[in-house]
């Protein structure tokens, strides 16, 4: 009875994927942008599994992935990407689909990168903000799909908040 859900972390960042799926997760998997592929570590398994591996293939003959490293490509690509990913673990991987309780833990890191690089009031914010509304609609119909309509648990958290850029509180006499 010990051990059988299965956990799964998926993510644009290694740390992303791998802190909220913890140490005894099945896997972690973040994008290696160098490669453009998602990798996971030994430590989880010493290959991909056959889904991840054609995941893979379908990604590198995306032609708009070629962009990704290229900051003006890089948004909001790198959320489709992960919701992408995460779909092909839950069907991959069948969760939900057995009488435990799976976990699929999903870290959308582009808003995390626009607001280090651009601040809240970045250039891509907004942008990013209304794709990322659009991957969690397809994230959340691809759950009713596979495990049903009512049959999972969502929540939605941050590593941490974002300050305005130091520039925009210094001119309108904010502490900065």
């Amino acid at each position: 009875l010990v051990f059988r859900s299965k956990v799964i972390g998926v993510s644009y960042k290694d740390r992303a994927a791998i802190l909220p799926a913890g140490r005894s997760a099945n896997a972690a998997y973040w994008l290696d942008r160098k490669n453009r592929q998602f990798i996971t570590s030994t430590y989880y398994m010493q290959e991909l599994p056959l889904w991840a591996k054609d995941y893979n293939k379908e990604l590198i003959k995306n032609e708009e992935f070629k962009k990704v490293g290229e900051d003006v490509g890089l948004y909001p690509l790198t959320g489709h990407i992960t919701v992408d990913m995460a779909i092909a673990a839950l069907q991959g991987e069948k969760l939900g689909q057995g009488s435990e309780t799976d976990m699929l833990c999903v870290s959308f890191s582009q808003t995390d990168v626009i607001g280090h690089k651009w601040g809240t009031r970045g250039e891509h914010t907004d942008e990013a903000y209304l794709e990322l509304d659009k991957d969690l609609s397809r994230l959340f119909r691809a759950l009713d799909e596979k495990v049903g309509k009512g049959n999972y648990l969502v929540f939605l958290t941050a590593d941490h908040a974002a300050a305005h850029n130091n520039h925009f509180l210094q001119e309108h006499k904010l502490n900065a």
